[in-house]
């Protein structure tokens, strides 16, 4: 009740108290996760999660919670692997919903991964790749962010190639 009245501190302290009297109360350090990362404290919210998915393996949303606080961390690839793992444990729990909110996430860490090392590529052949990327949220009307890459074509000349795709920022 306190989390969902955005009473973050207070919240806090209740899973505190709560994983005082019981340190493998997977809720608890889920929750508690989830408050973290609303007080933007990604790190503190990966280690809970961690517990979280330590007390109860099988469940999918403290899975999901820690893919959340990966990527919100900058631990990309580390997001990409829980959001994988946390997919069809909630199908097996019959949330697909959840489910679909999980995998479209995936999709957002995959995307930053892959324009990570388009980076770096541009970076490896001595460009300087731009210093931002936005990030587009559902609600827009236009939904995506273009990048153009010089490549070199077969005959060795260099050509700009334009990778565009659909990025969405679930928050």
């Amino acid at each position: 009740m306190l989390a969902e009245a955005g009473r973050w501190v207070e919240a806090l302290r209740s899973f505190d108290a709560a994983l005082l009297a019981d340190p493998s109360c997977s809720k608890a350090h889920e929750s508690r996760a989830q408050v973290l990362l609303e007080i933007g404290r990604p790190f503190d919210a990966v280690k809970a999660a961690e517990e979280a998915c330590l007390s109860n393996a099988s469940w999918g949303a403290s899975r999901w919670t820690l893919a959340r606080a990966q990527l919100e961390y900058g631990e990309a690839a580390f997001a990409l692997k829980s959001f994988e793992e946390a997919v069809p444990l909630l199908l097996d729990a019959g949330e697909d919903a959840h489910a679909q909110e999980c995998a479209d996430e995936a999709n957002r860490a995959e995307t930053i991964l892959t324009i990570g090392s388009i980076r770096q590529a541009m970076r490896d052949v001595g460009i300087a790749p731009p210093p931002t990327l936005t990030l587009f949220s559902p609600q827009d009307e236009v939904a995506s962010a273009s990048l153009t890459v010089i490549a070199p074509n077969v005959a060795g000349r260099y050509d700009p190639l334009d990778l565009s795709q659909q990025v969405y920022d679930p928050r």
